[in-house]
């Protein structure tokens, strides 16, 4: 084993530095490059655990008479996002954007065919 030895000085953070404002959007920690409207419907089942979180700041939460609900969130970037969505895989549909979609359904195929070899 190496050792890892911490530093004796405590962080020097700048008094205006604002998490905030350094990780943006991000879904995570991960802050892309550009700023989506993304836009899911969670089926009626998933609907009241998915609807106990707030999962971003941004988040806004529409119920429909059948029990889904639909969730709203501004993100910076796709990737983090999309990977929450597939743990979500049979009780989630992305509505928007279609960048969105299309990476899930990309990854879901790459599954797939990982699996049936």
């Amino acid at each position: 084993f190496k050792s890892i030895r911490m530093l004796d000085d405590p962080a020097n953070v700048p008094q205006d530095f604002s998490l905030r404002d350094y990780f943006g959007n991000a879904w995570a920690v991960f802050r892309g490059d550009q700023s989506y409207d993304v836009e899911v419907c969670f089926t009626p089942d998933a609907a009241r655990l998915v609807t106990e979180t707030v999962w971003h700041h941004t988040q806004t939460v529409t119920t429909h008479k059948d029990g889904s609900v639909t969730l709203k969130f501004q993100v910076d970037g796709l990737e983090e996002i999309a990977h929450w969505v597939l743990s979500w895989t049979g009780r989630i549909k992305v509505l928007q954007p279609a960048a969105l979609r299309d990476l899930v359904v990309e990854k879901l195929k790459l599954a797939l065919k990982m699996n049936q070899e």
